[in-house]
């Protein structure tokens, strides 16, 4: 369960490559909130592969990893690790499905609520709905390709292990392009999206722990 939880956190982010010297104060948030509920709203499935940066402060250099993420609505999530090894996390029927390289365990996500509270935020964040303000307090930026929400957790338990998810947003199709997760220990994960498909057919055998 340990090396579940620290790979799910891990879950969150990659490359870096966005100054946000560049992003200013977003005066009007009409735009931006319409554009990416429209988007969550037309999304039935999601494919896209993604490059992952893990940053631990008692070591020289970044963790790499890359894959490729599947989203079906309503609640199917595979995030499948292909590169430094083959590592599955499949959120399916309330339900968390690890495969290590062929070791398959699964847990009942209502077990954890860490599991539950980071598997919203993962679900939300591929489907469009991750502007969530009842959850979050968000400062909004804009740059002249991309939205930035910089958003600190309301809740208590979210605030023990999370300072701050600050979520990219392409302007062209209002889908988030990169996430960074700020850890409480100062340790942060980037993950950042590319190839992006959506509406593309993702076949129920996708989401099997084969």
């Amino acid at each position: 369960m340990k090396k579940a939880i620290i790979i799910f956190l891990a879950v969150f982010c990659a490359l870096k490559g966005y100054s946000q010297n560049a992003f200013k104060p977003l005066e009007n948030t009409e735009t931006l909130k319409k554009g990416v509920k429209i988007t969550a709203e037309k999304t039935s499935s999601l494919t896209t592969s993604f490059k992952q940066e893990k940053h631990i402060s008692i070591l020289t250099k970044p963790l790499k990893s890359a894959g490729k993420m599947y989203f079906k609505k309503p609640d199917l999530l595979k995030w499948a690790y292909i590169s430094p090894y083959n590592y599955a996390i499949i959120f399916k029927e309330e339900r968390i499905i690890i495969n290590d390289e062929g070791k398959v365990s699964n847990f009942d996500l209502s077990s954890s609520k860490s599991f539950m509270e980071i598997n919203q935020i993962m679900m939300n964040s591929v489907s469009g709905n991750i502007l969530q303000e009842d959850q979050f307090d968000i400062d909004y930026l804009s740059s002249p390709e991309q939205y930035l929400a910089k958003m600190k957790p309301k809740s208590e338990q979210m605030k023990s292990y999370i300072t701050s998810i600050e979520v990219f947003i392409d302007k062209v199709d209002f889908t988030v392009s990169k996430i960074k997760l700020n850890e409480k220990n100062g340790d942060f994960t980037e993950i950042d999206f590319y190839d992006k498909k959506l509406n593309a057919k993702v076949s129920d055998a996708v989401f099997q722990a084969q």
